[in-house]
């Protein structure tokens, strides 16, 4: 998990030699795609379903999910960071779709994001 993390801090950190600069729109859209995130991984500690993410199993432990969703967070972050557009802008995206999907269809099932 420190090793994630570190890594992730030193992208960020060398980030400033990606080709196009980061814009406040790409700041807005990132911000989208972490909140979803949150939300999934709010959603996925309602124990009182069973778990439909394959690398997480069926009834993942607390520290399963807070180390799973740390992770895809963190490689979200760096990799937006470091695409050029156009490519951020359709990763963002390809995220935001299929984030939304999963917050949708786990809110329809009744979990709940316990915020």
């Amino acid at each position: 998990m420190k090793r994630i993390a570190l890594l992730a801090l030193l992208a960020l950190l060398g980030a400033e030699a990606r080709a196009d600069p980061w814009t406040t729109t790409d700041t807005i859209v990132e911000s989208g795609c972490v909140a979803l995130f949150l939300i999934d991984w709010q959603q996925t500690l309602d124990r009182r379903y069973q778990e439909s993410n394959p690398i997480l199993g069926a009834h993942p432990s607390r520290a399963a999910v807070d180390g799973y969703f740390f992770g895809v967070i963190g490689v979200q972050v760096v990799a937006a960071r470091l695409l050029p557009s156009p490519w951020r802008g359709v990763f963002q995206g390809i995220t935001i779709g299929v984030e939304g999907r999963s917050v949708y269809n786990n809110w329809r099932l009744g979990a709940h994001a316990g915020f």
